[in-house]
C-alpha cells in the first residue's frame, strides 16, 4: 500500500509539472518532409509526449495548458559556429549593426552611438567605451573609421568597434597606447595594423592577430556585478534567439572563466561547447600555463563542455595538438 501511495504522489507531481503547448504550427523535424503534431507535452527538463491533443488531455489531465494562438514551435536551434562569449559584448555594448538590426548608415552614426553608450557607468563595467556589429560594405562612407574618427569620442578613455566579422577591430588613440602600438610597431605574425597612407602611424584599424588575443581582455566585465551582468544579458539574448546549444569557437583565459563560473554555479540553460586556446602570450597571461594541457574533452556539470589545446609559447608558434590515441580522443 505504501508503494502504490508513493507511485501515485509521484503521478501527481508529474502530472502538476507538465505542460501542453497545442495551437499552433508544431513542426516536430523529423524526417525529410515537414511533420506537424497538435500537442507536445514537456515535463521538468523532458519532452514527454508528442501528438494528438486529446492524446495529450487524456495523458497528461492535471497539466498546464499553452495556447500558442498560431505561433510556430520547432525544437530549439543547436548552433554550429558562434562566439557565445561574444552574444553577452553583442548584448551589453554598443549596437552598431547596420538596419534592420541596428541603426548604424553612416560614421557620424557609430560615434554618435558610442558617445550615448560610453556613460560613467557602461564604461566602468570594462575600461573601455566598445561597441560591436560596425560593417564597412554596409555603411555610406564604405570605408573603416580610423583613430580620429574614434577620438571623437573620446580621447581620454579607451575606445574599441569590433567589426561585424569579428577579425578586425579600430582604436582610439588611448586604445592604441594602451596595447603599445605605434609608428615603431611591427605588424604581427597573423596580424596587420594598418596605417595611415605614406607614413607608418597606426590608423587604428587592426586585423587579425593585431587585436584577437586582446579584445577579450579588453571587454571582460572587471567586477562580479558586472560579469554577472554581462552574463545573463548575453544567456538572454541566446534564448530569444531559440538556442538550446552553443558554440564558443575561441575562448581565450577571461571568456572561458567567464564560463566555467557560470556552469560551476549552475547558470547556464542552454549547453556550450568552449574551444579553448591556451598560451602564454604577453602581456596577458592566461590561466592554463603549466604542466602541458592535452587535448581533451572535459564536461562540466552537464552544461559546459570545452577541449584543452595547448598553443606553445607564443601566439606565433605553431599549434600543437595530443594525437586522438593520447588524449582519449576518436
Amino acid at each position: 500500500m505504501l508503494l502504490v501511495s508513493c507511485t501515485k504522489q509521484c503521478q501527481d507531481k508529474h502530472q502538476h509539472s507538465a505542460k501542453i503547448y497545442f495551437n499552433g504550427d508544431i513542426l516536430t523535424m523529423k524526417g525529410a518532409t515537414p511533420n506537424y503534431a497538435e500537442a507536445v507535452v514537456t515535463n521538468g527538463k523532458h519532452i514527454a509526449y508528442v501528438g494528438s491533443k486529446k492524446g495529450a488531455l487524456a495523458r497528461f489531465p492535471e497539466s498546464t495548458h499553452i495556447d500558442l494562438n498560431g505561433k510556430t514551435m520547432i525544437p530549439g536551434f543547436i548552433d554550429a559556429h558562434c562566439h557565445f562569449a561574444a552574444f553577452s559584448a553583442q548584448a551589453v555594448g554598443a549596437n552598431l549593426l547596420p538596419p534592420p538590426d541596428g541603426k548604424i548608415n553612416t560614421i557620424n552614426d557609430l560615434v554618435d552611438t558610442l558617445k550615448r553608450w560610453g556613460t560613467k557607468e557602461n564604461t566602468l563595467m570594462t575600461g573601455w567605451i566598445f561597441g560591436l556589429g560596425f560593417d564597412d560594405s554596409v555603411i555610406k562612407e564604405k570605408r573603416f573609421p580610423t583613430r580620429d574618427d574614434l577620438d571623437k569620442v573620446s580621447k581620454t578613455a579607451p575606445v574599441i568597434a569590433i567589426h561585424i566579422s569579428g577579425h578586425l577591430a579600430i582604436g582610439n588613440s588611448k586604445g592604441l597606447e594602451l596595447l603599445g602600438y605605434n609608428e615603431k610597431t611591427k605588424d604581427p605574425k597573423g596580424g596587420k595594423i594598418r596605417r595611415y597612407s605614406g607614413t607608418k602611424k597606426p590608423n587604428g584599424v587592426l586585423e587579425e592577430l593585431a587585436i584577437i588575443p586582446y579584445v577579450s581582455n579588453f571587454i571582460a566585465p572587471k567586477s562580479k556585478e558586472a560579469a554577472d551582468k554581462f552574463f545573463d544579458a548575453g544567456q538572454k539574448l541566446a534564448l530569444s534567439y531559440g538556442y538550446t546549444t552553443a558554440q564558443e569557437g575561441r575562448a581565450f583565459s577571461s571568456n572561458h572563466k567567464f564560463l566555467t563560473d557560470a556552469a560551476s554555479s549552475k547558470r547556464l540553460k542552454i549547453d556550450v561547447f568552449s574551444g579553448t586556446l591556451i598560451t602564454t602570450l604577453e602581456p596577458f597571461p592566461l590561466i592554463f600555463r603549466s604542466p602541458p594541457i592535452r587535448a581533451t574533452l572535459v564536461v562540466l556539470n552537464d552544461r559546459l563542455k570545452y577541449l584543452h589545446c595547448h598553443i606553445f609559447a607564443k601566439a606565433d608558434k605553431s599549434i600543437k595538438f595530443d594525437s586522438p590515441s593520447k588524449s582519449g580522443l576518436t
